[in-house]
């Protein structure tokens, strides 16, 4: 899926900490005194009754101590700073101890209080095998000076650690961006993002703009609006998305040319809406190695991978994705994707049974349990689960009830003949951004039901619509029974998949 990763609010003040250590390629510039492996990161935040001042302050009930959040910023002797939120640190784990599982020397832990018109904020410094802090400091800043707060902290840790966070010129290096305002409207232009809805994503474009308004030259902002464009749940038609992707994906590199999230923009764009497969693989594999911890590059590469029909070289992809980024649902579920594709059921179960005790709700948990039943001989239990899920997803009743009636006259071909049917009403009348992709799902359909004429026909539609349908050509089961047909080897060959 389409995801953003681990991003989580209440912590700008770790990204900045992150990035300001970077030098101009993305690596610390100086050892830690030769001794220090790495950093984990730990922020309470506290409020009173007045709003907060960043959308990094604002989600929980004011007036009372907000939990202590952690963040792992481990490193080598090449490896960044600049991780996202919660990216190693697992589920109610404390700062010490997820310093001891990840082999870092030191954590940095503190709090930022807000009263009426001040920011009271206290930071440590303490090392993880003695759990013995080594230095402290405590200081006072104005509610609207976050990014100057945030500055500050990574100034003082690095230079008692003795990391150099500045260029010749004395400028911090690599600063995202000089605006608070900027910065917040990114950071909720990333949470409206990653609920993955069509109003979501078209808030968070509303966002991205304004931020780039503000600052035309923050990269990462316009990462962030051609990940919007990029993905199929912005419920845009990929003719609309492609030229608006493209645009703002080469303006985020050409801001700033050594942007994982930049990178990794353009290399979904090139699978995902150019076709370009061969260019794709290399922009992800670009983007990781300018940052090894960016969970979208190692998610979307993952993704990327299993469609090209390279199984387990996808697992370890999105593997490494959900481990820099435990509670991310979409990852969760495109390695759930690739597990079943390898047929390793028992190990997508696992994995499913953990996502539904994360967020029963989510959709796509759903459809891929629908997905393990039937692979498992379970017919009734799989089609009974589809329909509940369609059920909770606001589906009318009555189109539900048309699938359980075709079901019920022909079993599995009934109920497929019966979502033809739907298709091809939402084909002359789109009831839903789900509308765009309507020639894609008849190919799938048409082929399922062995109706080669009908498949090959929506197909061509699908391609010639610029939709999904070619990137699953080579994995998706739904196809299985036209890949002998010599023009199923043609459509390959044209879209030059043959042989990949």
């Amino acid at each position: 899926m389409e995801d953003g990763g681990a991003a989580s609010r209440g912590h700008s003040t770790f990204e900045h900490l992150a990035i300001a250590c970077h030098d101009e390629n993305g690596r610390i510039e100086k050892g830690l005194h030769g001794e220090y492996r790495g950093l984990v990161v730990s922020f309470g935040f506290e409020g009173d009754s007045s709003p907060c001042c960043t959308s990094s302050l604002q989600d929980a009930p004011l007036g009372r101590p907000r939990p202590r959040r952690s963040v792992a910023v481990p490193r080598g002797s090449t490896q960044t700073l600049r991780v996202p939120p919660f990216a190693a640190v697992r589920h109610g784990e404390g700062p010490f101890e997820a310093g001891k599982r990840l082999g870092t020397d030191a954590v940095v832990t503190g709090t930022i209080q807000k009263t009426r018109d001040r920011l009271h904020v206290s930071v440590e410094l303490s090392r993880v095998d003695e759990s013995a802090q080594f230095w402290s400091w405590t200081f006072d800043a104005l509610p609207g000076e976050i990014l100057k707060v945030e500055h500050e902290i990574a100034e003082r840790v690095a230079a008692r650690l003795g990391a150099k966070l500045m260029d010749d010129g004395g400028r911090l290096v690599r600063r995202e961006t000089v605006s608070g305002e900027a910065y917040d409207l990114f950071l909720q232009a990333r949470e409206q993002w990653k609920l993955r809805n069509p109003a979501s994503v078209r808030t968070a474009i509303g966002l991205y703009e304004k931020a780039i308004q503000i600052d035309p030259d923050f990269a990462r902002a316009y990462a962030g609006l051609a990940d919007c464009y990029n993905i199929t749940m912005s419920g845009i038609p990929a003719k609309v998305r492609y030229t608006l992707a493209k645009a703002n994906a080469e303006k985020a590199i050409a801001l700033d040319p050594e942007s994982a999230e930049g990178h990794t923009s353009l290399a979904f764009m090139r699978y995902k809406l150019e076709w370009r497969w061969r260019d794709a693989d290399a922009e992800f594999k670009r983007a990781i190695a300018l940052d090894p911890r960016y969970q979208l590059a190692h998610h979307w590469y993952g993704e990327f991978l299993r469609l090209m029909g390279k199984t387990e070289e996808g697992i370890t992809e999105l593997k490494i994705a959900l481990d820099l980024a435990p509670e991310s649902l979409a990852a969760r579920t495109d390695l759930i994707a690739a597990v079943v594709q390898g047929k390793h059921l028992a190990e997508a179960r696992a994995l499913l049974d953990a996502g539904l005790k994360i967020d029963p709700n989510w959709g796509a948990f759903n459809v891929w349990m629908s997905e393990i039943l039937a692979r498992e001989g379970r017919e009734k239990e799989s089609v009974e689960n589809l329909w509940r899920w369609m059920s909770l997803r606001g589906v009318p009743m009555s189109e539900v009830d048309e699938l359980r009636a075709g079901y019920a006259k022909g079993r599995m071909q009934g109920m497929l003949r019966a979502q033809v049917q739907q298709y091809l009403r939402q084909e002359v009348k789109p009831t839903s951004s789900a509308s765009f992709e309507i020639a894609t799902f008849l190919s799938f359909t048409y082929a399922r039901l062995g109706d080669r004429e009908e498949a090959f026909h929506w197909l061509d539609i699908a391609i010639d619509r610029h939709q999904d349908a070619a990137i699953h050509l080579l994995t998706n089961p739904s196809y299985d029974s036209i890949r002998s047909n010599p023009r199923f080897d043609q459509l390959l060959t044209r879209l030059d998949l043959k042989g990949y």
